[in-house]
């Protein structure tokens, strides 16, 4: 039995298309799980991440993979370089997620500013102008101002009558008194009663009507409201405080998600760019066995049906280069729609790779805790839910609020003269009863501390598994890496072996076909493994959340 035959190895086609529609893939058409209240990020599962949740609406990482098969760049005349220090830094600035992230931090920024309202002191300015008319009557209608006088004049005069009929009386006494103090007493009072009586008809003559309502009223007000003390927004305040944090938080995953995403996505292009250079090599080497082959049927020392089958050989290598540019293509597509870039580009070689997190897999673990952005925003959602029973149980507490109010008015014709009238009130409002709202929302309050100290333990046990899971797969990824470099080693020198025996007339043409096949397949199988193995490093970097852009050399 030959060890490279036919029966031993699937068709060439067949491993080629598996090996593009692995690599091409974008790693963003695989799910990323986003816990808590950090509902943010996108990209590919590492090995062990088990849950899935969508990222946002019309993410441009998702619209990708779902037109990975539809989307192309236009063709330039020459292809510029893309490092992939260059895609990680236009990822995070142009990617709608990235955007979308800096966005919602904005919106907190602007929430926790209205949490600070409800401590500090409101000052309100106002003004009104009114304009009264009345209709009906001799006059019709009226936009004059109502008066009212408050001393008749005749009454007026019939009292200062009165008082000088008085003072004559007094005086025909006072000329019958015979003591002279008593009769200058008496004068005197006349005197008085006289004087009286021109006063009288001197207010009665300067006396004008009091304005009861004035047409033309403009009004001006100033308020000053201070609260003293309000329960509820203290924890409302912490709780704003805290959603910042979490939005920027959350915009760190995203870039993160994004930044590895991307890593992915090159790295597979990259690898898609060896196939089509390991293809070409085949179609080289096929057109070269074809010649080879056919030499030998002319010299007779072939069968007519070894060049036949370097023909087919021939024709095959030739489909899988098409098809091995196609997924090339495919995948720089893919990611240049996520870049935002309308024409093709060309991917290099990255350097190598930060190293990996030192440590086992207890430490590693413990550094995950720390240094993952969901974790944090988790852990500040068991806060935020805290905070939330406290504003529970401060809604059986009273407000107390300062009030200073000026009022100004045009007013001034009417029985108060002053233009400006202040006040200032203390007011303080207890709730009695509200139909069971409070204890509602102590009940509703202590279950959401509950819920949330349970995701977050859900979350732990999950960056547990996700560590040790990506740190196994590291492991077996370096395992098939070696497996794969010997074996492409063997599949070199058994090619080797086989052109030189059928050289020397001694080998068949299916010998060398065969191997020629089973070095391509191995230095497929070669590359796929280096990627799979720089994925899964990528992988672990970013569980354990120390994801970080690769230096400038890349």
């Amino acid at each position: 039995m030959r060890a490279f035959g036919p029966a031993a190895t699937p068709h060439p086609s067949a491993l080629l298309l598996a090996a593009l529609v692995a690599v091409a893939t974008p790693a963003w058409s695989q799910d990323f799980p986003v816990e808590g209240t950090s509902d943010v990020g996108a990209g590919a599962s590492p090995q062990g991440f088990g849950a899935s949740t969508s990222v946002g609406s019309g993410s441009a990482l998702r619209a990708g993979a779902d037109a990975v098969g539809l989307v192309e760049l236009a063709e330039p005349a020459a292809r510029a370089p893309l490092t992939l220090l260059q895609v990680l830094d236009a990822v995070v600035r142009d990617a709608a997620d990235a955007q979308s992230a800096v966005e919602r931090v904005i919106q907190q920024e602007a929430a926790l500013r209205r949490a600070w309202s409800a401590l500090l002191p409101t000052l309100t300015a106002g003004a009104s102008y009114s304009l009264t008319c009345l209709g009906g009557g001799e006059l019709g209608v009226s936009c004059a101002d109502r008066t009212a006088s408050f001393i008749d004049p005749d009454a007026a005069e019939r009292q200062a009558q009165l008082f000088e009929g008085l003072a004559s009386a007094i005086e025909i006494g006072a000329q019958v008194e015979p003591d002279p103090a008593d009769q200058q007493e008496l004068l005197d009072q006349a005197a008085e009663l006289r004087a009286s009586a021109s006063q009288i008809r001197a207010d009665a003559a300067d006396a004008k009507p009091v304005v009861v309502q004035a047409a033309n009223v403009l009004t001006g007000s100033l308020t000053l409201a201070v609260p003293i003390f309000n329960g509820r927004a203290f924890p409302l305040l912490q709780n704003a405080v805290a959603a910042v944090d979490v939005a920027k938080g959350s915009g760190d995953q995203v870039r993160a998600a994004l930044r590895y995403s991307a890593t992915r996505a090159y790295y597979a292009a990259v690898t898609a760019k060896k196939l089509v250079a390991l293809a070409e090599q085949r179609v080289a080497s096929a057109a070269r066995h074809q010649q080879a082959t056919a030499a030998r049927v002319e010299s007779a020392t072939q069968a007519p049906l070894a060049l036949r089958r370097a023909e087919l050989d021939h024709l095959r290598a030739r489909r899988e280069l098409a098809q091995a540019r196609a997924g090339h293509d495919g995948a720089v597509a893919a990611l240049g729609l996520v870049l935002g870039r309308r024409e093709a580009f060309d991917v290099v070689e990255p350097g190598a790779q930060p190293p990996l997190p030192a440590g086992n897999a207890d430490a590693l673990i413990e550094r995950a805790l720390a240094a993952r952005a969901d974790v944090a925003a988790q852990r500040l959602a068991v806060e935020i839910a805290g905070r939330g029973e406290v504003d529970a149980w401060m809604m059986f507490l009273p407000s107390v609020n300062l009030v200073a109010a000026a009022r100004g008015t045009s007013f001034t014709t009417g029985f108060v003269g002053d233009p400006v009238i202040g006040t200032v009130s203390v007011s303080a409002q207890l709730p009695l009863y509200d139909g069971g709202v409070r204890y509602a929302a102590l009940k509703d309050s202590a279950s959401r501390v509950r819920e949330a100290k349970i995701a977050l333990r859900a979350l732990e046990d999950r960056v547990h598994a996700q560590v040790r899971g990506n740190l196994r797969d590291v492991r077996e990824r370096e395992a098939a890496l070696q497996l794969s470099r010997e074996a492409a080693q063997v599949a070199a020198l058994a090619h080797q072996q086989a052109q030189a025996t059928f050289d020397a007339g001694l080998g068949t043409a299916l010998d060398v076909s065969d191997t020629a096949l089973a070095e391509f397949l191995a230095d497929l199988e070669l590359a796929r493994a280096e990627l799979d193995l720089a994925l899964a490093r990528e992988g672990l970097r970013y569980v354990v959340g120390e994801l970080q852009r690769p230096s400038s050399a890349n």
